[in-house]
Parts: C-alpha cells; sequence; structure tokens
C-alpha cells in the first residue's frame, strides 16, 4: 500500500509506484505482489509511507533508490528491511505494526475508517469492507422516517461547525412536500490549513456517496450535488472515478437495488471563495449566481437549491451516516465497551405529550422560545420537566429501532399551523448500579404502548383521573381535537404508577401558572422516550479514566444535552488540553 494522499503525493509518491512495479516486474512476482495507491494514512510528515501486508510493516520517508532493496529483501526474500521502518515500529527483534505505534494505538478511525486501507479507485475494495450495505438495508428494511429517526437518535451533528443535528434536519426537508429535492455536501473546506474532508475525498470517496444517496431516500430527493474547489484535483479525479463507477454497478442513477428509488451525482467545481462555505451562498454559486449568503427564513430545507427543499452537510458528517445505519443508535456504548472504557448510566426520561389548546400556553409561548418547566414532586421527589414546546404545532410518531414513539413539532409558517399547543412531560429517571441498561428499560415501556395501540395511545386526563379507558366516542366529545390520529386506550396500563403519578401531579402544578392544562379534555399520548447514550467514566476535566489525552464531550457521548452545552463542553475541553500542554 503505497500513500496516494495528497501530502505524499507532493513528496513523490507517484515515482514509487512506478519504480515498485518495475522492480516487482523485474523480479517475477507480478502475480503474487499488488501495487495499491491508497488514501492519506496520517502521518503526512513521515511521507511517502509505504506499507507491507500482511504484517503491516510500516516503511517511512521511503525514497526511489530504496524500493529495490525493499522488493529484492522484503518482498522476495521474505527479509524485512528494518533500516528503513518507522524507528518506533523497531523494538529489538520484533517489529510493531503501523496499528500499534503510539501515534494510531488510541486512535478509533471513523470517517476516515477506509483511508489507507483501500484502493479508492476501486469501487470492490469499498464493498469489499461493508461498501453500500448501508444503502442497500434503508432501501430494503427501512422507511424514510426510521432512517430520519436514526440518524437523529445517533446524535450526529453537522460536522462542519453549526453543530445542528443531522436527523432533525433531514426531517425538516422530508416534511416539505416538492416535486424535486435536492441533496448537497460542501466539500469547500475553505479554512486555511483543513485538509480532513480532502483526505475523506481522496481515500474513501463511496463512503460519501453511499451517504448521500441515504439521505436522498430519507427526504425524498433524487438529484445530488457535490460543490468541492477546483484547488482538490486528486480528490476532484477519484470523486468522479467513484461516481462513474456506482453508476456502472447500478449504485447510482434508476432503479437502485432494484427498489424503483433513483438518485444521481453531480460535482460542481468552486473557484476557492471562502464565503462560500455558507450554504446559502454555496447553492447560490451552484446555480451559477455569485457566491453570496441570503438571509433566512426560508431555510434550505424549505427552499433551498433552485427554490426547492435541500439539506446540505459537509464531507465528514457524511462519511459517518453507512456505520451509523448499519450499527445502530447505540454503537458509541458499545465502542466503547470494545475499548474498555467504563461507562456511567445517564437517565432516561419517560413521559407523554399533552396537547391543549393554544390559548392555554399563549401568554408563555408569546414570550419565551420553549419555555423549560421542572417541577419537583411532592409525592416521589422526582424531577418533571417540560420538553420541546409547540405552538401551532403538531403531535407526530417517531420510530426507535422499529418502536413507534411520540413527539412533536411545528411549522414556522403559522399558516400550517393547529390551533393546539403540545409539549411532553418527562419524568427523569437515573439508575445506579447494577443496573447498567437503561436503553433497554425505555424500549420496553414503549413496547406496551406498540402492544396495546399499535403504536402510540391517546387518553383525555380526565380518563386518567377516573381510572377509565378513552374510547372513540369519548375522544370525539373531547373540545380539543387530536392533531394526530392515534389509538384511544389506558396510558395506566402503560406507564409505571410512579411515573403516572408524577405526572399528574405536574399537570396539576402547572394548571396554576396555566389555567385550563388540568382540564377533563387535555390530551395525553403515550409513550414518550428520550434516549441518551452511556457516558464514559471521566476526570473533572473530561479526561476519560484510565485514557490519558483521551477526552469526551458533547451530546453523543452522553456529556451533554443540547447544542449549547455541547459548545460549551468542547471549549472546556480545548481549555484543559492547552492548561495540560503548557504546564
Amino acid at each position: 500500500m503505497v500513500c496516494g494522499g495528497t501530502g505524499c503525493t507532493s513528496s513523490g509518491s507517484r515515482k514509487i509506484i512506478e519504480e515498485f512495479n518495475k522492480e516487482i516486474a523485474a523480479v517475477g512476482l507480478n502475480e503474487e505482489v499488488k501495487v495499491i495507491k491508497t488514501g492519506c494514512f496520517g502521518l503526512c510528515a513521515l511521507g511517502p509511507i509505504v506499507v507491507v501486508y500482511p504484517e503491516g510493516s510500516f516503511y517511512s520517508m521511503v525514497k526511489p533508490e530504496d524500493v529495490k532493496e525493499i522488493v529484492d529483501e522484503h518482498l522476495l526474500k521474505g527479509r524485512v528491511v528494518t533500516r528503513l521502518l518507522y524507528d518506533e515500529t523497531v523494538q529489538g527483534e520484533t517489529i510493531k505494526s503501523l496499528n500499534e505505534t503510539d501515534f494510531y494505538r488510541h486512535q478509533m478511525r471513523l470517517a476516515l475508517r477506509n483511508c489507507g486501507r483501500i484502493d479508492p479507485n476501486n469501487i470492490e475494495e469499498y464493498i469489499g469492507y461493508d461498501g453500500y450495505a448501508a444503502l442497500g438495508k434503508v432501501l430494503t428494511e427501512m422507511t424514510p422516517e426510521e432512517v430520519c429517526q436514526t440518524i437523529l437518535d445517533s446524535g450526529l451533528r453537522g460536522r462542519g461547525g453549526g453543530g445542528f443535528p443531522t436527523g432533525r434536519k433531514w426531517q425538516l426537508a422530508a416534511m416539505n412536500k416538492a416535486d424535486q429535492k435536492y441533496v448537497c455536501c460542501n466539500a469547500d473546506e475553505g479554512d486555511p490549513g483543513a485538509f480532513m474532508d480532502r483526505s475523506i475525498l481522496e481515500g474513501d470517496p463511496h463512503a460519501v456517496i453511499e451517504a448521500m444517496a441515504i439521505a436522498a431516500y430519507a427526504i425524498g430527493a433524487t438529484k445530488g450535488y457535490v460543490y468541492i474547489r477546483a484547488e482538490y484535483p486528486i480528490a476532484v479525479e477519484r470523486l468522479q472515478n467513484a461516481i462513474d463507477s456506482a453508476r456502472e454497478y447500478g449504485l447510482l442513477g434508476k432503479d437502485i437495488f432494484g427498489t424503483g428509488f433513483e438518485f444521481d451525482l453531480e460535482i460542481k467545481l468552486g473557484a476557492g471563495a471562502f464565503v462560500c462555505g455558507e450554504e446559502t451562498a454555496l447553492m447560490r454559486s451552484i446555480e451559477g449566481n455569485r457566491g453570496e449568503p441570503r438571509p433566512r427564513p426560508p431555510f434550505p430545507a424549505q427552499k433551498g437549491l433552485f427554490g426547492k427543499p435541500t439539506i446540505l452537510n459537509n464531507v465528514e458528517t457524511y462519511a459517518n451516516i453507512p456505520q451509523i445505519i448499519l450499527n445502530g443508535a447505540e454503537w458509541f456504548s458499545k465502542e466503547c465497551q470494545n475499548l474498555n472504557i467504563p461507562l456511567v448510566n445517564n437517565q432516561i426520561d419517560i413521559g407523554v405529550r399533552v396537547e391543549v389548546p393554544n390559548a392555554v400556553f399563549s401568554h408563555i409561548t408569546n414570550n419565551i422560545y420553549e419555555a423549560k418547566l421542572l417541577y419537583r414532586t411532592k409525592l416521589y421527589g422526582d424531577i418533571v420537566r417540560t420538553f420541546c414546546m409547540n405552538p401551532n404545532g403538531y403531535v407526530v410518531t417517531e420510530n426507535v429501532d422499529g418502536l413507534i414513539t411520540v413527539n412533536g413539532h411545528s411549522y414556522s409558517d403559522k399558516e400550517k399551523g393547529s390551533d393546539n399547543c403540545n409539549f411532553a412531560l418527562l419524568v427523569s429517571n437515573k439508575f445506579t448500579e447494577p443496573f447498567n441498561n437503561p436503553y433497554l428499560y425505555g424500549k420496553r415501556i414503549a413496547s406496551f404502548s406498540n402492544l396495546l395501540g399499535n403504536g402510540v395511545i391517546c387518553q383525555r386526563f380526565g380518563d386518567l383521573i377516573q381510572g377509565r379507558r378513552t374510547n372513540y366516542h369519548r375522544l370525539s366529545q373531547s373540545f380539543v381535537k387530536p392533531t394526530l390520529k392515534a389509538e384511544p386506550g389506558d396510558l395506566s396500563l402503560v406507564l409505571p404508577k410512579r411515573h403516572l403519578d408524577n405526572i399528574i401531579e405536574m399537570i396539576y402544578a402547572l394548571d396554576k401558572i396555566a389555567p385550563g392544562i388540568a382540564n377533563y379534555d387535555t390530551l395525553l399520548y403515550g409513550v414518550e422516550v428520550k434516549f441518551y447514550s452511556a457516558r464514559p467514566k471521566m476526570h473533572k476535566t473530561l479526561e476519560i479514566e484510565n485514557y490519558e489525552n483521551m477526552y469526551a464531550c458533547g451530546d453523543g457521548a452522553g456529556v451533554t444535552r443540547g447544542l449549547a452545552q455541547a459548545g460549551a463542553s468542547g471549549i472546556y475541553v480545548a481549555r484543559n488540553i492547552i492548561a495540560k500542554e503548557t504546564n
């Protein structure tokens, strides 16, 4: 494997490849040895890099005149040329592989997982590492709603700097109906010295193509654009080759996997304008206009490229998508377990979604954007909180690993809104050892409503208090008209008594600040569950215990909940790293 990334290419790796092919032919090893130009290994300062498998011998700073010796001694005679190996890999008579060096052994490569491992110009090598398996899974086993929910549950946020939840962005675009939608990729990478997107496109372009096709299925798009700066000739060449190969294999175009789904991609070259890293400026540039930002709203999910609903994510965000689809939303916890990183159970929030007329909460929602109200119950001392308040909103369903749960949303355009306001009432549960699976606990509670109500159950508050089931006749008499068609039923057969007692006490408490909440006809939908990743055990600096220099931050690691907290945790970690280095 010879590094063909930009760094090693500039150091002369093309000449190294030529020399290897010439010398291998000279000793008659053409059938036994294959020279593969791969993507960036990461240690650009040691390039050109050559790695010989199966042993993983790591040759660094290889010169053309070194190639003959490597071929004659290592490839022909089986004797590793230790003087040319990276110093750290040689320990007496023992030779360490690349993955055992200090630089790599603590790394868990995700977005860059195939870089340095496959030939980026060979689609079959990508397929050999589960390539396009995620696309096949979503097209044959999942609905678009399930795809969006899986990405949302994973905690993946935009890796371009904004940090907006990727699954939520997809959901917003999916909601908007249009005759044409678009999926765009920002590969412009205008920040000086930032080359992570280029490294992915040079080393693993099919990961981005597969992810964009998955995104297109999720939102209902058939056309995609990759916006990339012309100063990345290697990335452009390999991406175009990958697109052509995907078309040839039937993985782009019409009737993909025989499902009737169609999607195709096109590359648009940018001229390196920094402003085109902004999403609306980028889209204007694709349209052939001057790359200038435009005011928002409307947001691209509503009116983006060519005036149609559009999603835009960057290269690194897309590179994570196939793994999430294949491994599921609980993947983070499993990876921590594989690395023997001890985890601390995070809380799990279980409750109902409440729906009332807008007028009941208008004095709050008109003045506070999504009020956060917390209440400690007198009966148990538990915390109950409001969450995701949606004036003029609609109650909706979510699919979490095959289980139907409840949620809510609202439109920025009030003309599309309802006459109701909805919000969640969630009871927070923090489990202690030896119990270690709050995620499964939440799924089991949700499964009861699926069993009794074929999904979400709806009950009037008055019926719950009187201990009777809401039926279709009683629901039809309610003056609060449901915005979700749910099965009338009895939530007391689904939620634990402690949860119900807490929720009822909270409703009566809310009635004092918003009279009408505790009305007989207030609607309760269940079950709503909020899952959070287990959190690694860590010090106050957010450095993981027993793993020096490994830190955890953000929602995906279970450290925070919400964009502001996640951003603050990243700054906090950065400051701690700087303080540690300077001390």
